[in-house]
């Protein structure tokens, strides 16, 4: 087994990354699958993902999902 040298390990960390340019949209993608297993559980009503955005737009949302 060969050990990566320190900088090959940290070469992808940079902010033009696929992952640091869609983290957002990665971040509300990962609520709206948890709310959306969590409705479907309980029976409640399952919304779609266009109903999801408006309703964090709606409740101002958007703000708290960007902080956890």
């Amino acid at each position: 087994m060969l050990d990566l040298p320190e900088t090959l390990y940290l070469y992808r960390f940079h902010g033009s990354s696929i992952s640091i340019n869609n983290s957002l949209r990665q971040k509300l993608l990962n609520k709206y699958i948890i709310q959306r297993r969590q409705a479907r559980l309980s029976g409640a009503e399952v919304l779609s993902l266009e109903a999801f955005f408006q309703q964090c737009i709606t409740k101002q949302q958007l703000t708290h999902f960007l902080m956890t």
